[in-house]
């Protein structure tokens, strides 16, 4: 399962006078995860979700395997699956067999 965001955040102040803010997002397993900021200054906590809403778009975005080049995606299975279980001079073919142009 991957990571999702679950809304843009809410912001609330404190009867001190300080900005509370927190974004709601499930995690990989599928549990709804809180990360929370705070803040003297509206604008200053609007700012620091606005740079944490942005960040989880691009890891997640960065971390779908759909849209990873096929070389990519070869080369991360060969290191993860093959390398462990397979001869040297095996895994040596099987890369070059994976990405041709880097020779």
């Amino acid at each position: 399962m991957k990571r999702e965001l679950l809304d843009n955040g809410n912001i609330w102040q404190k009867s001190d006078g300080r900005w509370i803010g927190m974004v709601r997002y499930k995690d990989e397993y599928g549990v709804t995860q809180r990360k929370s900021f705070s803040s003297k200054k509206k604008k200053t906590l609007q700012a620091k979700m606005t740079e944490y809403v942005a960040n989880f778009q691009e890891q997640v975005a960065n971390s779908d395997a759909s849209r990873k080049p096929l070389k990519e995606s070869m080369k991360n299975w060969l290191r993860v699956y093959k390398f462990p279980e397979v001869e040297r001079t095996t895994y040596d073919r099987y890369e070059c067999t994976a990405s041709p142009s880097e020779m």
